[in-house]
């Protein structure tokens, strides 16, 4: 029994995770936000969307 509590209160997390995860998505950007400057140098931020890579960098040299 013990075991279906786990896996009840993990579910729900998961779930909570998914929703306000999707949530965010959907939330509009404000009008006096802009997108990165050109001198960021990506920060250690795993997740980050736009983190510069190496393609990124051979293309603007062209």
């Amino acid at each position: 029994m013990e075991i279906l509590y786990i896996f009840i209160v993990l579910a729900v997390a998961v779930s909570l995770f998914c929703l306000i995860y999707y949530l965010n998505s959907k939330t509009k950007k404000p009008d006096n936000c802009s997108s990165l400057p050109e001198e960021c140098e990506s920060c250690k931020v795993i997740f980050c969307r736009n983190k510069k890579t190496d393609k990124d960098d051979e293309t603007k040299e062209k």
